[in-house]
């Protein structure tokens, strides 16, 4: 770390008063940030409150506020640019060099009906402008008047600066220091950069091995994505939902008797969904750590950016049970916190796997944004909080604790079916609370319209026949019927037709050869053809083998 000079040979001050090291994190958004400059930076957080009060105090108030904020955390004035060796590296301006920007827009000349609409937009292009980490603050405020008596925040601040766990601490010294008895109130903060000392005595070549082991034997990245998705400059839908206050007690429970986390039981049930998802047993999703250590103190109340993405890996093979599986997360992420600290990019190299490891990502918000809170440290002044953040990941799952488990993912269209995977989600921890020893195999099934679709609508009709006299095997059946009509056409595809007797022939030899090469009973046996006659030859081929055929679409992704 180097630190500035406070003055020169002439006694001019510098303008600078630190020059830091980045967070792990901030590693990788700074990279995000500079990968595409022309299309939006999605890693821009927005804090959006509506506040009854003057208009005119309120700028006043708050834009003291927000500047006494920068004042007390040095770290929130940071830009960020290149040593002329190119190591990245965060310049922190002296506090008289930098004020956040203020924007304010009057819409109270506009109808009611169109006021929402005009204030939603305004907040939303704002998010989208991007913020340029070489150019401090990284941050801009707006007040919009939306009545009389009644105004709305809108604070854009980026990600590289501040994670989920100090943005609602940001927002609360904000609202205080708005109030000359709430800033009174506050205490002294602590630097954050005691935390980047501590990460400057972490044993990196330790951690790396670490994670090395951890996916040693992985046999490529895990994606529910195509490829070709790139980083996404576009802002994600979303949906939420709720598992049921009866399931979440009994999953709390189950968790807090065996010593495990929530966390660990979403994760647990996340990694099955992707197995689902992937056709894989041996599955990596992202995890956001809080990457807050003990070991600094303080670190609880610190503003900054803390936070880091890091795999987990899960075997999440039909044979195994639910319990067994949430247990063994928990154990490796207790046996790799001590290496939380090492840049993703440096643990996909520790992997050896070409490509990203992951593009899914789970966060457990375990400090989530106290509207209650605020509304009671303002007499009830501030409404309608709330944070809006995006990544560039296909699918990012958001969980919040309370009494019913809340649950938002972000998703972006690329993903085949992306709308439905939260619904499944809900399933398997409602199977998982009514049965926490449940076979993996029996999860991630099916919901009722879906399985009802598929068996009525997409099932079409069959013609009725003579029943069987007694049970018989398809092979047995159509025996019967070669040597009734041998000669009656039995496939046509195309051009192409088969009688039964050529059928049958063309399906003993490739039988043979399947039997030949290992196919029988409790065998299966891939078949990746289009819509042929070669198809109808080789499905029987394999039913007169003994094995069991496993149809693959040669087209899908």
């Amino acid at each position: 770390m180097t630190e500035p000079t406070t003055g020169s040979k002439s006694g001019a001050r510098s303008r600078i008063s630190a020059v830091l090291p980045l967070s792990p994190l901030q590693q990788g958004l700074l990279f995000l940030s500079s990968y595409d400059r022309s299309a939006p930076d999605l890693y821009t957080l927005q804090f959006v409150a509506d506040i009854d009060g003057d208009a005119a105090d309120l700028e006043r108030r708050l834009r003291t506020a927000s500047a006494a904020l920068l004042r007390r955390h040095p770290n929130l004035r940071a830009c960020f640019r290149n040593r002329k060796n190119g190591e990245p590296v965060q310049v922190v301006p002296h506090e008289d060099e930098v004020r956040p920007p203020w924007a304010v827009h009057d819409l109270t000349d506009l109808p009611e009906e169109e006021r929402e609409a005009q204030a939603r937009r305004i907040a939303r292009e704002d998010r989208l402008r991007r913020i340029d980490p070489a150019r401090p603050p990284l941050m801009r405020f707006a007040l919009l008047r939306l009545g009389e008596r009644r105004c709305r925040l809108v604070w854009s601040v980026h990600h590289i600066l501040v994670d989920g766990w100090s943005l609602p601490l940001a927002v609360r010294e904000l609202t205080l220091l708005a109030d000359e008895r709430g800033a009174a109130a506050l205490p002294e903060p602590t630097a954050y950069r005691s935390f980047l000392n501590w990460l400057g005595t972490r044993d990196r070549a330790a951690a790396r091995t670490a994670w090395a082991g951890l996916l040693d034997g992985l046999d490529g990245p895990v994606r529910v994505a195509p490829e070709a998705t790139g980083t996404g400059s576009e802002l994600p839908q979303s949906v939420r939902d709720f598992l049921p206050e009866r399931e979440t007690a009994a999953l709390t429970a189950w968790a807090r008797g065996r010593g495990l986390t929530l966390n660990s039981v979403v994760q647990g049930c996340w990694a099955v969904l992707l197995g689902r998802l992937t056709g894989r047993e041996d599955v990596v999703l992202g995890a956001v750590t809080s990457g807050r250590p003990a070991e600094v103190p303080g670190v609880e109340s610190m503003i900054g950016l803390f936070a880091n993405t890091l795999p987990v890996r899960a075997d999440v093979r039909p044979q195994r049970r639910a319990g067994e599986l949430i247990e063994e997360l928990a154990r490796q992420q207790l046996a790799m916190m001590p290496h939380e600290h090492l840049p993703l990019a440096e643990v996909q190299s520790a992997s050896g796997i070409q490509g990203e490891l992951f593009d899914t990502v789970l966060a457990f918000q375990s400090y989530p944004l106290d509207e209650e809170g605020l509304r009671r440290e303002t007499g009830g002044a501030v409404s309608a909080a709330q944070v809006h953040s995006a990544t560039h990941y296909p699918l990012h799952l958001t969980v919040l604790p309370g009494e019913r488990l809340e649950m938002q993912l972000a998703y972006r269209s690329s993903v085949p079916g992306a709308e439905g995977v939260l619904g499944r989600l809900v399933r398997v921890l409602r199977q998982v609370a009514d049965d926490p020893d449940v076979l993996l195999a029996r999860l991630g099934g099916l919901d009722p319209v879906e399985e009802r679709r598929i068996l009525t609508e997409w099932s079409g009709t069959a013609e009725s026949g003579p029943a069987p006299a007694r049970r018989t095997t398809i092979p047995e059946l159509f025996a019967e019927r070669a040597a009734r009509t041998p000669d009656a056409v039995a496939v046509t595809a195309g051009t192409t037709s088969l009688t039964y007797r050529e059928l049958d022939e063309r399906a003993n030899r490739l039988a043979h050869l399947l039997a030949a090469r290992g196919a029988g009973p409790e065998t299966f046996v891939a078949i990746a053809l289009p819509r042929s006659a070669d198809l109808i030859v080789a499905v029987l081929a394999v039913l007169k083998s003994g094995a069991a055929y496993l149809p693959l679409e040669p087209a899908h992704p």
